[in-house]
């Protein structure tokens, strides 16, 4: 989790800054002082918020928080959020794909996961800490690029639609989605989906877990063995969060940015109708896309960010990889040269 020098081309970092920390007046400095002061803050603050994450407790650094970055700051930057029970390590190929094109990355971590002992931390995190995870990501982004993008799986894409939609000003390039969880799949069910946000039943699942020994690390280096079911929970906060915003309004009808949606209809934990939703109420017609993967690829949820097969310690396919990842890449890739 070491610091490599700031300032080499493409080089991973991890590094921090704390929404509420105070930004020093810049605007007396030239252009070209004012980019590498602000990008060497991003890392300075970047590296004190990560610094919790020391080897003892991250699982591997495959898990571990990146910022991939190129030697100035850049029309473009985007933050890139993990889904529930992943990590970074899921986020990093999409990354380098926008990396390639220019922007600077920005990958954070949300608070449980990645770790050698997740347990307690998964039991207890709520979706403030993951909000402000996300508020935290975008400042950093905010010195890296002019304009910020934000894009992530699953839970990660509902966080990008929660903070587009609440913070159209910080969010002023585009959102990118893959199997966003902007409601739980046919799977779920309305009831499940209730039954998670009453604290009680969620507290006596967890303990007989517990009880059973069934733990969240297993074989997957990068990813928890099952579904942590307080964080499950707090997704389905998010979700009705998201929800309560449009009691009064079209849903997503708010969210002014460009979109690019990437969905598989093989998605089972992740409702591909919302996704629908969401293509109709776009107020810009003109600005989002779909790339839908047709139910014959059988593409699954988690497959959908894999550009390979993610294999285990003895090379057995955990998961297998999204045979599309190429093209879906490729239409991202333009969406963003057209639309930013």
């Amino acid at each position: 989790m070491g610091r490599r020098g700031v300032g080499s081309r493409g080089e991973t970092k991890i590094s921090s800054l704390s929404p509420l920390s105070p930004i020093p007046c810049l605007s007396h400095l030239s252009p070209l002082t004012f980019h590498l002061l602000s990008k060497t803050m991003a890392y300075q603050t970047w590296d004190d918020r990560y610094k919790r994450l020391v080897p003892d407790k991250i699982r591997n650094q495959g898990c571990a928080p990146q910022i991939i970055q190129h030697n100035e700051v850049t029309e473009n930057a985007i933050v890139l959020i993990h889904g529930l029970t992943d990590s970074s390590y899921f986020m990093k190929p999409i990354g380098q794909e926008f990396y390639r094109n220019g922007f600077n990355v920005v990958i954070p971590l949300l608070p449980g996961h990645g770790l050698k002992d997740p347990e307690k931390k998964m039991a207890s995190v709520n979706l403030a800490e993951w909000q402000n995870e996300v508020n935290f990501a975008v400042d950093c982004a905010k010195k890296l690029g002019k304009r910020v993008s934000i894009g992530g799986l699953s839970t990660g894409g509902a966080l990008s639609v929660w903070k587009a939609s609440i913070n159209p000003d910080d969010i002023t390039g585009g959102l990118f989605l893959f199997s966003a969880a902007l409601d739980l799949g046919p799977g779920w069910g309305d009831a499940a989906e209730r039954l998670l946000r009453f604290n009680p039943l969620v507290n006596l699942v967890d303990a007989v877990q517990d009880r059973v020994q069934v733990g969240l690390i297993g074989n997957n280096p990068y990813r928890y063995a099952r579904m942590d079911t307080n964080g499950a929970a707090r997704l389905s906060e998010l979700i009705k969060e998201i929800e309560d915003r449009y009691r009064n309004k079209p849903k997503y009808s708010d969210i002014n940015q460009p979109v690019f949606i990437a969905h598989s209809e093989s998605d089972k934990a992740a409702d591909i109708a919302e996704l629908d939703v969401l293509f109709k109420n776009h107020p810009r017609k003109d600005k989002i896309q779909f790339f839908r993967i047709p139910k014959k690829d059988n593409v699954s949820h988690a497959s959908m960010i894999l550009v390979d097969n993610l294999l285990s310690s003895t090379g057995a396919i955990l998961e297998r990889k999204n045979p599309l990842f190429g093209e879906m890449m490729r239409q991202a890739v333009e969406f963003s040269k057209k639309h930013l």
